[in-house]
């Protein structure tokens, strides 16, 4: 009898290079890599990542994407999905601001953004009305 394995990384990828140098040395049952912390730690890390991974031809977030229309896409989408009068978001701040902590990762100004959000997830008043 014959099984398959199907592997996947789970963890310890510090870039899109590590990324896609694992999976061109990689036997064919590996099904990918999981990039959480890298993306969490700096978000922007993945604006090009389906021109470098996977060969696309333009990047979906065109040519003037910047870490600002990114944080306004970002409250769209969150205005979106849970609009200020849905009551069973409420509560979730520091859900909804947790993806974009690392947005200025080396940028400068990146350790007082992280700390205002920071302070709004610990924020009880903010966790409990939204």
């Amino acid at each position: 009898m014959i099984f398959l394995t199907l592997i996947s990384i789970n963890g310890g990828i510090l870039s899109l290079e590590h990324a896609k140098g694992i999976l061109a040395s990689a036997p064919k049952n590996l099904l990918g890599v999981m990039v959480g912390r890298l993306a969490t730690n700096n978000p922007c890390v993945l604006w090009d990542v389906d021109r470098y991974m996977y060969d696309e031809a333009a990047n979906p977030l065109g040519q003037n994407a910047t870490r600002r229309t990114l944080a306004e896409s970002y409250a769209q989408y969150l205005e979106k999905v849970h609009p200020p009068t849905d009551e069973l978001a409420k509560g979730r701040t520091h859900l909804a601001l947790k993806p974009i902590l690392g947005l200025l990762s080396g940028r400068p100004g990146h350790r007082h953004f992280r700390q205002t959000l920071e302070t709004l997830q610990r924020d009880k008043l903010n966790r409990c009305d939204g």
